[in-house]
């Protein structure tokens, strides 16, 4: 009887299986069967190591995986085409005979190892099971493309670099990104974006500031000079070119005086704190695990990420634009100007009227930014709960192609972005106008009895123009800036998103952190050494160019290899939602 037992296992333990998934669903069939048995007979389902090797003793070189597996145990997965007829080398699609050969004896290892190379070699330790390879073999017999055979795209070559990346990648699985890690990288390169950020700012104020005042000029007209000092009816008659230099020259040199290092000091604070915002809501807000999870090369990512940060900066980026504008130009409560022009307190204008006049612009200046920082905030959180809205409903709609969805995702985000940044920038502008007449109608009320008696006349005449023209000020203002405001802005957002996309693709990259590496050995090579997703996809790519014929096949086997991954990370992922199921039910 025990003899009998001891045959039974024998034969088990050494056969052929044929990995045909025909009218079988995830799970199910002979191979699933198959494979739930393993455990039952005491065999090993965790993979220790995994190769790809390559056959050179024919004309037609010829590629496979061999898999050793944690209880020592032996096995090869091979894919060739049924019959070798003439379709075969006419490229034609021809039914293909996918096996698994189960338990090698110590002569077929031994032979293999002789007669062919090993082009390379994983190290998984047992993290790995069996199941993540089935699965792979399952999703390419499932794919309307690779589930047969073609001479120059679906052949052996694919099927084992297909296996070999699809395990990789579920080892080093790209969701393993932490916020504190990335913060930490983001760090070193705050100084550079903050100083772009201040230069771009800068240019952009001295254009409005200048363009508000030229405008106003313009549509005041000579009337309101009577209400000036001496000092400045001499400077509003100045030629527009003139005035715009003068006025360029005291904004730049008030800069110099501090107010850049006011301003950068700021910025970088803000910087700081929105890193960690921002990174954690990327991570969190816009299910960008999910997201990763689901592709397969590093070079599909990008997109993914950009779109996440980019909502996210989006949801942030114009309320701390005027957080760090509001505090960087000294935040002035109106009140307290007010207070220093009955005092008549300045450092740099004598007498009432110009002390006045530079406070009640000084009052506007604050006044508008508080107001655009308020409304900017508001709408932002509403962009925040929107966006979130949009990327559950992507991912909870289970249609054949979450590839296909997830990228017009992405490319939605960026048509929108310019859009929205018009609207933002329409809702600040207009919440600052208003904000900063009322502000400068405050302050002019408050200080009018400064002014001496014989002024006071001419210049309540002088306020009554100013704030005639004050909203056909504002709006013609808008219109000749919003361009270069967004233009701005956007190049703002393009280098935070630059250096945002790159962090996370060295963090993915670096084969320094554990969870994103593992132990490989390369032909010719006899040493172990460290790979991750990234130097293994630029070896597979690199090997991939040497051995198609074309990047046009190129481009569809890395497209079809990603169909692959999606369908194995959603079956794995199914078994595990399941599996959970199941316990729960128990309990």
């Amino acid at each position: 009887m025990r003899n009998v037992k001891k045959a039974k296992q024998e034969s088990f333990q050494k056969r052929i299986v044929a990995l045909d998934f025909t009218d079988c669903q995830w799970g199910t069939g002979p191979v699933f069967d198959w494979y739930k048995e393993l455990s039952q007979h005491g065999l090993s389902r965790s993979i220790n190591r995994l190769e790809v090797r390559l056959d050179k003793s024919s004309l037609v070189p010829h590629r496979f995986v061999v898999l050793y597996m944690m209880d020592n145990a032996v096995h090869r997965v091979d894919r060739r085409p049924q019959e070798r007829s003439i379709d075969v080398l006419k490229n034609n699609a021809v039914p293909t005979k996918d096996e698994f050969e189960q338990g090698l004896d110590e002569g077929d290892v031994a032979d293999i190892q002789k007669t062919t190379e090993c082009e390379i070699e994983l190290f998984l330790d047992g993290k790995v099971d069996l199941e993540v390879v089935l699965s792979a073999c399952f999703s390419i017999s499932k794919d309307g493309r690779a589930n047969e055979y073609t001479f120059l795209e679906h052949n052996c070559f694919f099927f084992s670099w297909t296996i070999l990346t699809v395990t990789s990648r579920y080892y080093l699985p790209y969701d393993r990104l932490e916020s504190n890690t990335l913060v930490d990288r983001i760090k070193p390169r705050l100084p550079e974006l903050t100083s772009f950020i201040v230069d771009e700012a800068a240019n952009l104020l001295i254009n409005i500031v200048v363009n508000t005042v030229i405008i106003f000029r313009e549509k005041a007209g000579k009337a309101v000079l009577r209400g000036m000092s001496f000092t400045a009816r001499i400077l509003g008659r100045l030629p527009a070119g003139v005035l715009e230099f003068i006025l360029r020259r005291m904004f730049e040199a008030r800069l110099h005086l501090g107010l850049r290092n006011q301003l950068t000091k700021k910025v970088g604070e803000i910087l700081t704190e929105k890193a960690v915002e921002i990174t954690q809501g990327a991570l969190q807000h816009h299910n960008v695990p999910q997201l990763l999870a689901r592709r397969l090369w590093l070079n599909e990512i990008d997109n993914f990420i950009r779109s996440a940060l980019q909502m996210e900066i989006t949801g942030v980026l114009w309320s701390a634009i005027f957080d760090a504008l509001c505090v960087g130009f000294g935040e002035v409560k109106t009140e307290d100007l007010i207070e220093a022009v009955k005092k008549r307190k300045s450092k740099i204008f004598q007498g009432s009227r110009p002390v006045q006049f530079f406070a009640v612009w000084n009052a506007a200046l604050n006044g508008g930014l508080r107001s655009a920082r308020e409304k900017t905030r508001e709408k932002e959180t509403n962009i925040r709960q929107e966006r979130e809205k949009e990327i559950s409903s992507a991912l909870e709609d289970d249609d054949d192609n979450p590839d296909e969805r997830l990228k017009r995702l992405a490319k939605s985000d960026e048509d929108a972005r310019r859009d929205l940044n018009k609207a933002m920038f329409d809702l600040a502008w207009d919440a600052a106008g208003k904000g900063a007449k009322v502000e400068a109608q405050k302050l002019v009320e408050e200080t009018k009895d400064t002014i001496g008696a014989k002024h006071q006349g001419e210049r309540a005449k002088m306020w009554k123009i100013v704030w005639d023209v004050w909203d056909d000020t504002f709006h013609e203002t808008q219109k000749r800036v919003r361009t270069m405001s967004i233009e701005t802005l956007e190049k703002v957002m393009d280098k935070i998103l630059t250096i945002g996309s790159d962090i996370v693709l060295k963090e993915l990259s670096d084969v320094k952190a554990e969870s994103h590496s593992l132990n490989a050995r390369l032909l010719n090579r006899p040493e172990k050494e460290r790979m991750n997703n990234k130097t293994i996809q630029e070896l597979m790519q690199d090997t991939m160019r040497r051995n198609t014929f074309s990047s046009a096949i190129l481009e569809n086997i890395n497209g079809t290899m990603s169909r692959i991954w999606v369908q194995v990370h959603k079956n794995l992922q199914n078994r595990v939602e399941q599996a959970l199921e199941n316990v729960m039910e128990t309990i």
